[in-house]
């Protein structure tokens, strides 16, 4: 009898064993397939053997398996995509932003550019020309290197062809920019931007609407293609149209550019335009 008990004691363990693992796999096997995504699992599914019960552990352990293989799988996935993260470079402080807007700033022709205190100039400068007015000192922009041109004849003076052409840089340059990259850079630049704006006594985040006053300053310049003619006043000359003289003083330099090159400049600053104002 003694012998019987034992091994009915023995049987009665193998059974709960048996028990614990079923139940142990049947709780874990559904948390670990919720766990691991539909994007890391395998897409073959899992075969379920047909085995004695004396060897029940072994769908557990074959069905597992794969799901470690797959997990390792994903890590090492996620680990890629780290590697893959782009550097992004820290601004500059404010004073020291020159080196990093030339470098960062993708435009066929740099020389046009005065290369000194380029943010808080350019600010400046957009600021004044949003009222129409012309503030030469902050200019972002070299001045030509040629004079202004005239044509005489007896009957009139008029803006010289040739006179356009001092601009033919300027207008080249600026209509080759390319938008995306330009509001990539100008996003970028925002923070330094609002410093220099608030610099001047204005709000944090006002000079998106300024820089759009100063474009629609651009683009309501009139085109025109026929001869301009001028008067001679002292040392200057002023446009012989009065409505063409009562023009703000930067539409009246829009004009000293010629018909194209305005033209070409309106066509980009139209495209910046509509950007700037998705901000």
């Amino acid at each position: 009898m003694s012998i019987n008990k034992a091994d009915n004691k023995k049987i009665i363990k193998i059974v709960i064993v048996s028990l614990g693992v079923v139940f142990i796999g049947g709780g874990l096997g559904p948390y670990l397939i919720d766990h691991f995504s539909a994007e890391t699992m395998s897409t073959d599914p899992l075969v379920e053997k047909q085995v004695s019960t004396q060897n029940d552990v072994l769908p557990i352990l074959e069905t597992t398996q794969p799901l470690l293989q797959q997990n390792n799988t994903a890590l090492n996935k996620a680990s890629i995509k780290a590697e893959k993260v782009e550097y992004i470079e820290p601004l500059p402080e404010l004073q020291d932003s020159d080196q990093f807007v030339f470098e960062n700033f993708n435009i066929s022709d740099k020389q046009i550019f005065a290369p000194l205190d380029l943010i808080r100039n350019s600010v400046v400068f957009i600021d004044n020309f949003s009222k129409g007015e012309l503030v030469g000192k902050f200019s972002p922009l070299k001045k030509p290197t040629t004079p202004f041109l005239i044509e005489k004849n007896q009957q009139s003076i008029i803006i010289a062809p040739e006179s356009y052409q001092r601009y033919d840089i300027y207008a080249q340059t600026i209509s080759q920019i390319d938008v995306d990259s330009f509001m990539t850079l100008y996003t970028r630049l925002t923070p330094l931007i609002n410093q220099a704006y608030q610099d001047i006594g204005y709000p944090h985040g006002s000079f998106n609407s300024t820089i759009n006053k100063a474009i629609s300053e651009v683009l309501d310049t009139p085109i025109i293609r026929y001869d301009i003619k001028l008067k001679a006043d002292s040392v200057t000359y002023k446009f012989a149209d009065e409505n063409l003289e009562l023009l703000p003083d930067t539409q009246k330099l829009m004009l000293r550019m010629g018909p194209d090159n305005l033209q070409s400049i309106q066509n980009k600053l139209e495209q910046i335009q509509s950007e700037l104002q998705e901000l």
